[in-house]
């Protein structure tokens, strides 16, 4: 053969394997999942484009390398082709037995490596194996076309107009607010009402409203449970939380007939030919960072690392949709005293704000915050935090395994919920400066809940912690409903003919849910729709779940009641090690070395900086002596106990720690941190060598 044909025999090879190694496995998770090309903001070509580029980039790159080696000689571009096949080979291997969950650590490292030292000699020696991957090429571009054609993305890529209702007997504004992973549990104070000191903004939205402190969801995935309230039918698996797959939905029930400035986040529901049609929108958007191919990327760079990762989960998800904030000096039209309430807010939640204002037309206003659902990063006042790249640690194969983290990461959620107070709390002097108020059908929601409950799942469904993950907020504010608490048993599907119903309008389909103000449901069972995946092992079932003992646990299973003029300080002193917070190390007793650690925001601490505030300390030690079970690992900020933990298992680590700093203490000027391990609660501290 030729130089040239070699080549292109080479390429053709290295096609197939990268489709082996790379290609299909990155469009396999990219593809079941739409959500991330939605809150991207791509689709049609650009997800075409997007596709051939995992397809045909990394072939390319791979190839023009090693040809470059050519002048070095035939011997030399030959062994650095063999090199390439062996890894591309190994690492195929790798991502099929992390996918099969077959091993992890070591032994799948092991057999990676034996597995690309095997396929090297055997493409070098057994010409079958190279005709193989001659034939094996097309893969890639197989992949591609599944991908784009065939997978829950395809209505991203071909569209298509949404049938929407062409007139409705309505003319009232209507503002929704929908809320993300935000239990009631969160909210309750010892006498079941909501905790006016921790959240001002929603305890007065429960006066002035209609709070259905009995609602519930149908399922914990916001893929499946935003479209279910939102179009009144029940979650079932393989819709894509498309208006393709939801036609029938709130966007397309008012879309001939109002205006729309509607903000969603992880769903496309409303049709672009309704939401994008400049005859219809007034829609308000700030780009942002993250948004198009280049936030695609990070989330394709994020795939691979987890594919190829030794110690992750065998299932490999894209579900860390973190809200894009914008400074509050920011120019925009929002009221200066509402600006006091957080230092930083949402990009999309100040579109949304903007556009509350009265129109000539009816308006449908709706946004989809992704709060205040993880990462958890934030301090009620919004100053922001950097949570860890794995959020929770702690929380193994979907269940909380250890006291600690899932205590620890239940006082961070309800730090974010006062933070979501203080957005709600602007939403509704909005609205009352702009007379919607008034006027207006207002719906504040959460998607679904979640649970911090030792041995219990976090989000998946379980007869302990239902109460948890099932019950979440609803208000709603109209002229036909009393303000106060509302007993009644309503769930998720019976929204959108419940907002019909006050809206007076007839549905033209049928749903399955009903109104809660005209047909209100008397069955004393809840609905849950279980949709099997690697956390929730059972099969898929329509579940009936028990009101009344649930909704009495709801209002007896307390939370810890937050300190709001210091909550973090309050957190740590309820343990048994509480009287350290705060004190100086000079006056306490120091012992000999207990071991080494690794200390994940060490860097940011001690050298400062603009950047988010390494107020989440986590890391994993080494002991010398001292018994894990028993220990616990105390951090000191420039001389100052300003945390501890105890030590729990994780995937990669038997003994993590993981703290969270009061947002005065890091952040800003450089600070020097120690660590040290206590062997009870009384005994002297131990330092910890650090890198």
């Amino acid at each position: 053969m030729t130089g040239g044909t070699v080549e292109l025999r080479r390429g053709a090879e290295l096609l197939a394997l990268t489709g082996l190694a790379f290609t299909q496995p990155v469009l396999d998770v990219l593809g079941s999942s739409p959500e991330t090309f939605v809150f991207r903001g791509v689709e049609g070509a650009q997800i075409v484009l997007f596709a051939l580029a995992v397809a045909l980039v990394p072939t390319a790159v791979l190839w023009l390398g090693g040809f470059a080696t050519s002048v070095f000689g035939p011997r030399v571009r030959l062994g650095v082709h063999v090199v390439t096949v062996g890894m591309l080979a190994g690492i195929a291997v790798l991502v099929a037995v992390r996918l099969a969950d077959l091993t992890r650590g070591g032994p799948a490292l092991a057999v990676a490596v034996a597995a690309g030292i095997g396929a090297a000699l055997l493409y070098l020696r057994v010409s079958q194996v190279r005709l193989f991957l001659l034939y094996l090429s097309p893969l890639p571009l197989l992949a591609v076309g599944l991908f784009c054609f065939s997978s829950s993305v395809s209505g991203l890529v071909t569209g298509g107009e949404g049938e929407v209702v062409a007139e409705v007997d309505s003319t009232r504004p209507v503002v929704m607010l929908v809320l993300d992973e935000f239990p009631t549990a969160t909210l309750l104070d010892a006498d079941g009402t909501i905790d006016a000191e921790q959240f001002p903004a929603f305890a007065r939205l429960s006066q002035q409203s209609t709070w259905f402190r009995n609602y519930t969801t149908h399922n914990a995935g916001t893929v499946q449970a935003v479209p279910s309230l939102l179009s009144g039918t029940l979650p079932t698996r393989g819709r894509a939380p498309l208006y393709t797959d939801w036609p029938d939905n709130l966007f397309t029930l008012l879309g001939g007939s109002y205006q729309m400035a509607v903000q969603e986040s992880v769903t496309q529901l409303c049709p672009p030919d309704v939401c994008d049609n400049a005859a219809r929108t007034v829609t308000q958007r700030t780009a942002i960072e993250g948004e198009g191919l280049g936030g695609l990327v990070g989330d394709t760079r994020e795939v691979l690392r987890q594919l190829v990762s030794l110690n992750a989960e065998p299932e490999v998800q894209v579900d860390a949709f973190a809200e894009e904030i914008i400074s509050v000096d920011a120019p925009d039209q929002m009221d200066a005293e509402a600006r006091d309430d957080v230092t930083n807010q949402p990009a999309r939640f100040t579109d949304f704000i903007d556009g509350l204002v009265l129109a000539e037309e009816p308006t449908l206003h709706f946004v989809h915050l992704i709060l205040p659902h993880g990462p958890w990063r934030f301090f009620p006042d919004g100053t922001e935090y950097a949570s860890p790249d794995a959020d929770p640690e702690g929380e193994v194969g979907g269940t909380w395994t250890d006291a600690w983290p899932a205590e620890l990461t239940r006082l961070r959620l309800e730090l974010q919920a006062q933070y979501t107070d203080a957005l709600v709390g602007q939403t509704i002097d909005r609205l009352q400066e702009s007379g919607l108020w008034e006027d207006a059908l207002v719906v504040v929601v959460a998607d679904h809940g979640g649970s911090f409950i030792v041995d219990q799942p976090g989000r998946a469904l379980s007869s302990a912690n239902a109460h948890e993950v099932m019950w979440t907020p609803l208000f709603i504010r109209d002229p036909a409903l009393a303000p106060g608490i509302d007993e009644t048993d309503i769930e998720a599907t019976d929204l959108l003919p419940t907002m019909a119903d006050l809206l007076g309008i007839e549905l033209p389909y049928a749903v399955d849910g009903a109104s809660a103000v005209s047909d209100p449901d008397t069955s004393g069972t809840k609905r849950y729709q279980r949709l099997q995946n690697p956390f929730q092992p059972e099969p898929d079932a329509l579940l009936n779940i028990d009101t009344a003992g649930n909704y009495r646990r709801l209002l007896s299973d307390l939370w810890p009641t937050v300190d709001v003029d210091d909550p973090v300080g309050s957190f740590y002193r309820q343990y048994p090690l509480g009287d350290l917070y705060g004190r100086d190390v000079a006056e306490l007793e120091v012992g000999q070395l207990g071991g080494s650690a690794e200390l994940d925001q060490l860097d940011a601490i001690q050298e400062g900086g603009d950047e988010a505030q390494p107020a989440y300390l986590g890391g994993q030690v080494d002991l010398d002596g001292i018994d894990p079970d028993e220990a616990w690992v105390v951090v000191a900020v420039d001389g100052v106990v300003q945390g501890f933990s105890r030590l729990f298992a994780m995937l990669d680590a038997d003994t993590a720690f993981s703290m969270l700093v009061d947002q005065d203490v890091v952040g800003g000027q450089p600070h020097d941190v120690d660590l040290y391990v206590v062997a009870s609660p009384t005994g002297p501290l131990h330092p910890l060598t650090l890198p």
